[in-house]
């Protein structure tokens, strides 16, 4: 069976606004993922950064 189909058949929301909330939801997530990711790489270049600082001095 189409999904697509079941959703417009099923949904009380137009399959436009369904999609548009499903691709809202799904980007936000995909964005915190993204921004978690680089602030722990920020986090450990800054912590290497400080190691190699220290062992230097």
């Amino acid at each position: 069976m189409n999904i697509s189909k079941y959703i417009a058949l099923e949904s009380p929301y137009p399959l436009s606004e369904a999609t548009a909330d499903t691709k809202l939801s799904m980007l936000t997530d995909i964005t915190a993922d993204t921004i978690l990711s680089k602030g722990k790489k920020l986090g450990l270049v800054k912590d290497v950064a400080s190691f190699i600082g220290s062992k230097i001095l």
